[in-house]
């Protein structure tokens, strides 16, 4: 099971539990991951709108992570405006405008499904919203889906009759299908639905892997595919895909991803890929390890990797929040707590990563032996936080601060409540027991 899978099977089990706020941050880590998951990006739309009903009222226009009239408005990255788009709706799903952004760019980006259930959204809330339509229109297209893209444009033309770019595209469509699939010459209505098909079968194929003969014949077709357009850096990211998620061959992987660095090199993501791969084979060689030495060299270089890994992306994507946490959580158990401190001061404004990095500011004041401002932080997570593993894990961090600070009663009234709760967390048991020596030897 992939990661995005995992994520998600935890966030179905979190919505049915009606714990809309965890599902959707474990949500919108998956249509992080995989952009066309069009369950996942269903789960999320109806995560965000219960969570919204939940609060009884529907979340203002304004989000403090984006200003309409900002950032998400001048942004030319469709990466970033993805981003920033979707972050937005997390918190305020009832934002069409909004919402129309994030599927032009996804489009730009390449994720037609997702962007197609995105649309979808729109024209459910608002079924006269000619702009979503015509994006409908549009990705059925370059789908080649052309009795779905008349359909859509039919609805355009009946809502805007004189709309001539409508017009135009509705003339145009068959010869823009066959160009977007890269034909050079014409070709008949018949081929065209009959290439589709096979599209359609291959992606059909994908849902269907039980086992790694299935995954190679996967990659043999698309290899197959690459011969006509070796240039085609969607079926070179599927290679890459196929072998880091499915066949943890990270080697290979990364292989691909650098065939698909040299067709676009300004993609900032397929680096990300490539240096996950180096970060997975030093894992491996972590674990293959035999002494207590050799782990630990691996475990430092591995960590030295992912900081320099980290601080490109920041420096590539200065708005990615995602970033900026784990380039903090990296600082942190490297105890470069100053640096990890401004990353989790940046990572705090995003809401999917608001109580961890609060908890994480926590922590690294600790560390730093400034208990007051610690306090405050772990207060603050706290007071946010309706999870309760990691309600937990707040405590747990809290009550290390008060025996930090030597105030070893309310340590152990914290340790208390944790048993309370779980009995078996962590080594509460054994803290509680050492803190009742500690106090009575000061009595």
């Amino acid at each position: 099971m992939s990661v995005a899978d995992n994520l998600l099977k935890k966030a179905e089990f979190a919505f049915n539990k009606e714990q809309y706020e965890y599902a959707k941050e474990l949500l919108a880590q998956v249509v992080t991951l995989t952009p066309d998951n069009i369950d996942a990006r269903k789960l999320l739309y109806a995560a965000t709108i219960k969570n919204a009903e939940k609060k009884h009222s529907k979340i203002s226009l304004s989000f403090k992570g984006v200003k309409l009239s900002g950032e998400l408005a001048v942004t030319r990255n469709p990466q970033k405006r993805a981003e920033l788009a979707q972050h937005h709706l997390n918190e305020d799903p009832f934002n069409n405008k909004v919402r129309l952004i994030l599927v032009k760019a996804l489009v730009e980006n390449g994720y037609l499904d997702g962007a197609l259930v995105e649309a979808s959204f729109i024209v459910e809330k608002d079924p006269k919203n000619a702009d979503a339509y015509k994006q409908i229109g549009a990705i059925y297209l370059k789908k080649n889906m052309v009795e779905e893209a008349q359909k859509a444009f039919d609805v355009v033309k009946r809502l805007i009759p004189t709309d001539r770019e409508i017009d135009k595209m509705i003339r145009d469509l068959a010869a823009t299908t066959t160009l977007k699939k890269g034909f050079e010459t014409a070709r008949t209505y018949r081929d065209i639905i009959k290439d589709k098909d096979k599209q359609e079968e291959l992606e059909k194929m994908q849902h269907l892997i039980k086992t790694k003969e299935d995954v190679l014949k996967v990659i043999e077709k698309f290899k197959a595919e690459l011969k006509s357009s070796p240039d085609d850096v969607k079926i070179v990211k599927k290679i890459a895909d196929f072998y880091f998620d499915y066949l943890k061959d990270y080697k290979s992987a990364s292989e691909w991803y650098q065939k698909a660095s040299g067709i676009t090199p300004e993609d900032s993501i397929i680096k990300d890929k490539i240096d996950d791969c180096a970060v997975m084979q030093l894992g491996d060689r972590m674990n293959a390890a035999t002494t207590p030495e050799e782990k630990k060299k691996f475990a430092v270089e591995k960590l030295k990797f992912e900081i320099s890994s980290y601080e490109r992306r920041v420096k590539d994507r200065p708005t990615d929040s995602q970033a900026h946490y784990e380039l903090g959580r990296r600082y942190l158990v490297a105890n470069l707590l100053d640096y990890a401190i401004t990353e989790f001061q940046f990572a705090i404004k995003d809401p999917k990563y608001k109580v961890r990095s609060t908890l994480y500011l926590g922590i690294c004041f600790q560390k730093k032996k400034i208990y007051d401002i610690a306090h405050r932080q772990f207060d603050a997570a706290e007071g946010i936080c309706n999870n309760q593993e990691l309600l937990l894990e707040i405590w747990y961090n809290k009550a290390n601060c008060f025996a930090d600070d030597e105030n070893y009663e309310k340590a152990m009234d914290m340790h208390k409540k944790i048993l309370q709760v779980n009995i078996n967390y962590k080594d509460v048991s054994k803290k509680i027991a050492d803190l009742q020596e500690k106090i009575k030897t000061l009595k």
